[in-house]
């Protein structure tokens, strides 16, 4: 879920602090009138919010309503995206799609394996830094930031010293699947990466948890990924874009030949279903070969 600025956190308190004690017949207008506000609002600029943004609120204003009344509440029934607010989103998501697959950016694996060493061996062995680390990080095992920081777990494949297990994936719903352990590939030295990690550990408070890490980290993580990373067109890799690149170079890399390239990228990024990995189809490889 996309951070939540301040302002939003205090509407959401204060809106479930309204409803704790209205009469159950006044909730559902409540809610549709939260719901209106949500997608009509507009930023500064006059421009309204994307679909997504409102989707990430709306999900937000879920979240605190369940953990205060419970899933099966009347407010949490209430406050929920329509059949035409979900057509919407899906149609949004669908061109989406559409246009990143019509448009894959240019990538050098070479050059993108490197700039990552580079930037890590410089937080190794000249001046640490925890988002240049963590975005190195993410680009050399593919993970998200707070799973390379906070709650992944790496163990080296000893008859293999491209891969590790992984486990402690972020993103996911399901208890069970984010604690199964998985193998994917390491782009570069492995025992260097599993050290970086592991002073990393010590570096970054592992008593916070995900939104607080994303609060203090995020931008400075996005600022070090842009000036790090570049694509063959020289547009500046955002860390999400990390991921999708891992992906693209792992594939190239160590990849059967005979395996499908959007098969092994599933397998390898932990989705649990391929239609996910849709999304993660944003660059391909061009060698200086």
């Amino acid at each position: 879920m996309a951070q939540l600025s301040k302002a939003e956190e205090q509407r959401i308190a204060e809106f479930v602090e309204r409803v704790t004690d209205l009469p159950p017949e006044r909730l559902r207008m409540v809610a549709l009138s939260e719901l209106s506000w949500i997608h009509n609002r507009k930023k500064e600029n006059g421009q309204k919010y994307s679909v997504l943004t409102n989707r990430n609120l709306v999900a937000a204003y879920r979240h605190a309503l369940i953990e205060k009344f419970g899933a099966y509440s009347k407010i949490t029934e209430y406050l929920r995206y329509s059949p035409a607010r979900k057509e919407e989103y899906d149609q949004h998501q669908a061109d989406t799609r559409k246009a990143k697959h019509n448009d894959v950016r240019p990538l050098d694996p070479d050059a993108f394996v490197n700039s990552a060493l580079i930037l890590l061996g410089e937080c190794m062995f000249e001046r640490w830094s925890n988002p240049k680390a963590i975005a190195a990080l993410c680009a050399l095992t593919g993970r998200r930031p707070v799973e390379v920081a906070l709650r992944g777990r790496f163990a080296p494949v000893p008859t293999d010293r491209n891969q590790v297990v992984f486990s402690g994936q972020a993103k996911t719903r399901d208890a069970e699947r984010a604690e199964a352990p998985y193998t994917i590939p390491i782009l570069g030295d492995r025992e260097l990466i599993l050290s970086a990690i592991e002073k990393l550990r010590t570096e970054v408070d592992q008593t916070i948890d995900n939104k607080q890490f994303s609060a203090k980290y995020n931008k400075e993580i996005g600022l070090a990924s842009k000036k790090a990373f570049q694509d063959l067109n020289g547009k500046p890799l955002i860390p999400s874009d990390l991921r999708e690149a891992y992906a693209a170079v792992a594939y190239y890399e160590f990849a059967p030949r005979n395996v499908l390239d959007i098969a092994y990228k599933c397998e390898i990024l932990g989705h649990k279903l391929i239609d996910t990995t849709l999304d993660y189809l944003g660059f391909y490889l061009e060698t200086s070969e």
